[in-house]
């Protein structure tokens, strides 16, 4: 990509992204996601239900239930837009495909340097405000 920033030359068109490589120390928070051609594959827990839906506009959809989430998540997003029919039964050579691409670039993870977080920051002690706890 920087010869297209640096120089405004037109890039090369990309076949893979990787959206997200997070592995924690504890097997079950560390999450990832890769994008190969059409197919995004989420590995791991992408997050809790956040409890926000639209409006219902009819009386049917007023009742939601929360969807169980499967460990990974495979979609073909030309087909599949909007990520409702998960592949990852169905698709297994993609699967094991971009899950072997996931643990190619996991040789390369640097640890964050970001520290660990300070209790004397928490929010409660500054009205309400997160501080990083030293001013």
């Amino acid at each position: 990509m920087w010869p297209s920033i640096s120089k405004g030359v037109p890039s090369s068109l990309r076949s893979e992204f990787i959206y997200n490589l997070d592995d924690s120390l504890v097997p079950t928070i560390g999450r990832a996601a890769i994008r190969m051609g059409d197919y995004k594959l989420i590995e791991g827990f992408a997050g809790a239900w956040n409890g926000w839906y639209p409006v219902p506009e009819t009386a049917e959809d007023v009742t939601i239930n929360e969807p169980k989430v499967d460990y990974y998540q495979l979609y073909n997003l030309r087909d599949d837009p909007y990520e409702h029919n998960n592949l990852h039964t169905k698709e297994h050579s993609m699967l094991e495909k971009m899950k072997e691409r996931l643990q190619e670039y996991r040789k390369y993870i640097v640890p964050p340097l970001n520290r660990k977080p300070d209790p004397a920051s928490n929010p409660n002690k500054y009205n309400g405000y997160w501080t990083p706890g030293w001013c």
